[in-house]
C-alpha cells in the first residue's frame, strides 16, 4: 500500500469523520496534470477542514470561519495544544499521519473549535507563528536575518 492516496481513493482519508463530525463538503479540486494533486474542503460548522494531496504528500489543515483563507496545518495546532518541544517536527506527511491527525481532531474537536473561534483565532495563529519562527531560527541559525 502506498503512503498517499489517489484521487479516487481520497475518501479513505476522511470517510469516518464525515459522519462522526457531521462534515459538509464545500469544495473539491483535482489536478490530474500536476502529480494528481487535489484538495477537499469541509465545513465542520465551527471551523473549516481541508485535506490536501500535494505531490504525493498528504496534509490536514484547519481554518477559522472568521478567516477562511488563513489555513494552518493541524499538526502545528496539535503540537501547540500538547506543548510539544517542536511544532514542526519532520513528519512523514502520509496516510498514517493523517489517520493520527483525524483521531486527534475527533477527540479534541471542541478545544480546536475554541482555538479557532472568532474571539481566539488571531491569538492562536499569532502564538503558533511566533513559536514556528523561533523554532526555525533554532534549527537554522544564520538563515534568517533579524528584521529590526
Amino acid at each position: 500500500m502506498e503512503n498517499w492516496l489517489k484521487f479516487e481513493d481520497r475518501e479513505q482519508m476522511y470517510g469516518s469523520l464525515l459522519r462522526e463530525l457531521n462534515l459538509q463538503k464545500i469544495e473539491e479540486i483535482y489536478h490530474a496534470n500536476r502529480s494528481e494533486d487535489y484538495f477537499i474542503k469541509f465545513s465542520a460548522k465551527k471551523f473549516l477542514i481541508r485535506y490536501i494531496n500535494d505531490r504525493h504528500h498528504l496534509f490536514l489543515e484547519v481554518a477559522s470561519n472568521s478567516a477562511p483563507s488563513k489555513w494552518m496545518d493541524l499538526k502545528f495546532i496539535k503540537n501547540f495544544m500538547q506543548k510539544a518541544k517542536e511544532l514542526n517536527p519532520d513528519m512523514a506527511n502520509d496516510l498514517k499521519e493523517i489517520t493520527e491527525l483525524n483521531e486527534f481532531l475527533k477527540v479534541n474537536f471542541d478545544e480546536i473549535a475554541q482555538l479557532l473561534s472568532e474571539n481566539n483565532y488571531q491569538n492562536t495563529f499569532g502564538q503558533i507563528s511566533t513559536l514556528l519562527k523561533a523554532e526555525f531560527i533554532r534549527k537554522h541559525p544564520g538563515k534568517v536575518q533579524d528584521s529590526q
